[in-house]
C-alpha cells in the first residue's frame, strides 16, 4: 500500500514536468516554408497590402485539439498549399495576454481580441474577407478534407451567394467524382 501511495505521489509530481518536455507543436520556429504570421498587426497589414483574406487561428497553449490541428491538418499539403496561395494566416495565442493587436483603431490584448470576436472556445478559426470584414468563425478541430473545403468555401465567397456550406461541399465533391 505504501509503495502504491509513493507511486501516485511521484507520478503527480512528474506528470506536470512532462508537458514542458513535449515539443510545442503550435509555436514552432519560423522557417523558410512557414506560412503563418504570429503578429496580428503584421498579418492584417500584409492582408491589406496583398488584398488577401485572413484566416485567424485562435488557439491556446493547453489546447490538445489545437496542437492536433497544427500537427496533422495544417501540415497536410492540401491545406498548406491553399493557405499559402490565397490567405494570410494569423496565429493568435489567447494564452498570450501580453501581446497586442489593433482592430478598428483600438488596441486589444490577444485574449481580448478573442473576446471581441466572440471566441468562446479554441480552436476557433475566424475568416475575414479581403475587404477586412469579419465573415464567420468556425469552432473546433476538423479533418484535412473538411478544413480544405472550408477554406475553398470562404475563398470562393460562396457565403455571399447564400450557398449553405453543406450544399457547396456536396456539389464540389459530386463534380470532382464526375471527372
Amino acid at each position: 500500500m505504501r509503495a502504491l501511495l509513493l507511486g501516485i505521489v511521484l507520478a503527480s509530481l512528474i506528470a506536470p514536468l512532462r508537458s514542458f518536455a513535449e515539443p510545442d507543436l503550435v509555436n514552432t520556429e519560423a522557417t523558410a516554408d512557414t506560412i503563418w504570421v504570429d503578429d496580428w498587426d503584421t498579418g492584417i497589414a500584409q492582408a491589406k497590402r496583398e488584398n488577401k483574406p485572413v484566416l485567424v487561428d485562435f488557439f491556446s497553449d493547453g489546447c490538445g485539439a489545437c496542437r492536433g490541428m497544427h500537427k496533422y491538418v495544417f501540415t497536410d499539403e492540401k491545406v498548406k498549399s491553399r493557405i499559402a496561395d490565397g490567405w494570410v494566416w494569423i496565429q493568435v495565442n489567447t494564452s498570450h495576454g501580453w501581446k497586442f493587436g489593433t482592430w478598428d483603431g483600438a488596441p486589444y490584448r490577444y485574449n481580448e481580441l478573442a473576446r471581441h470576436f466572440r471566441v468562446v472556445g479554441v480552436p476557433t478559426y475566424l475568416f475575414i474577407d479581403s475587404d477586412g470584414v469579419p465573415v464567420q468563425a468556425v469552432v473546433g478541430s476538423k479533418d484535412t478534407d473538411m478544413f480544405a473545403d472550408i477554406l475553398d468555401y470562404f475563398a470562393e465567397r460562396a457565403y455571399e451567394r447564400k450557398i449553405p456550406f453543406e450544399t457547396f461541399r456536396k456539389k464540389k465533391h459530386d463534380s470532382a467524382s464526375l471527372k
